[in-house]
């Protein structure tokens, strides 16, 4: 094992498409970076708003911007900015996300062990005005595709990734996913690579009606059971993410009102669990309980 050079470089990848409400926060918050060698990739998307305006308001030399020759998906999009970067390391920063100032201090030291391929780590969910760290829990860290599979606990913008993942290994975001594309990533290089992890929580994931995961719930459905009977998954394995589809499904028909086929979903999960227990209460429990 080697320690790396200071010097690394580190790629953020930020797409944008009418990112303008807090793309100047997320932006603000790489300048403030205490690992100050870094190159941001601005990837905009096709945007109509004022997000160019605002990303050419930077005078610094290490953001560049690229304008996307025509309005793709958000997967083709990171695929397209990865290649136009330089660094030995890679990282991601949605619009309206943002770091702790020593976000990539904290994790380029797991790179001292080569075989480390990802590292990942804490961060915060903000949700009107009110901020609460993700996990109370010690996160994982090693050969850990089976404790991901059961419990996925990583956030895509905590990920700093070795180059060699995407342009060696050929280990890509699937262009078939949508809203999904992170967690297939993930899994694919946790079946066969070791994964470095930061307990401390590194950023701060902001929850709000246009978020993709909350906009578009029949997909993320639909793109889940594809990735279920696509990817190689260990039979042992399978419970647990039928388990995970059937909590999905239950979010959905609560976001309905329809607590009948939630109930039926969750029902479906194989075990017993203070998750399973907790989805029992928002569907049984009269509303005044849960507020």
């Amino acid at each position: 094992m080697t320690k790396p050079s200071r010097n690394q470089l580190v790629s953020i990848i930020m797409n944008c498409y009418n990112g303008e409400k807090y793309l100047s926060e997320a932006v603000d918050s790489i300048l403030s970076q205490t690992y100050q060698n870094w190159e941001l990739i601005f990837w905009d998307n096709h945007s109509v708003d004022n997000s160019k305006k605002i990303i050419k308001s930077y005078s610094d030399c290490r953001i560049k911007y690229i304008r996307s020759e025509k309005h793709t998906t958000l997967t083709e999009a990171r695929n397209g900015a990865i290649r136009h970067s330089c660094g030995e390391f890679i990282a991601f920063l949605d619009v309206d996300d943002k770091w702790s100032p020593d976000r990539l201090t904290l994790q380029i030291k797991n790179f001292r062990d080569e075989d480390v391929m990802l590292v990942y780590g804490n961060y915060y969910i903000q949700a009107q005005g009110l901020r609460r760290p993700k996990y109370y829990f010690r996160l994982p860290k090693g050969y850990i595709f089976n404790q991901l599979i059961s419990n996925y606990r990583v956030g895509l913008l905590t990920l700093l990734i070795r180059r060699k993942v995407f342009f060696e290994l050929g280990i890509i975001f699937n262009e078939n996913y949508q809203i999904i594309a992170d967690y297939d990533l993930v899994l694919n290089i946790s079946k066969n690579c070791k994964i470095g992890c930061t307990q401390k929580k590194i950023a701060t994931y902001r929850i709000h009606a246009d978020n993709d995961s909350n906009k578009r719930i029949d997909l993320l459905i639909s793109e889940y059971e594809q990735w279920i009977n696509t990817f190689k998954l260990p039979n042992t394995s399978r419970v647990y993410v039928n388990n995970k589809l059937n909590y999905i499904m239950a979010n959905k028909y609560l976001k309905y009102q329809d607590k009948k086929s939630a109930y039926n979903s969750i029902n479906k999960v194989v075990g017993f669990s203070p998750k399973k227990i907790y989805y029992y209460m928002k569907v049984l429990a009269p509303e005044f309980l849960l507020k």
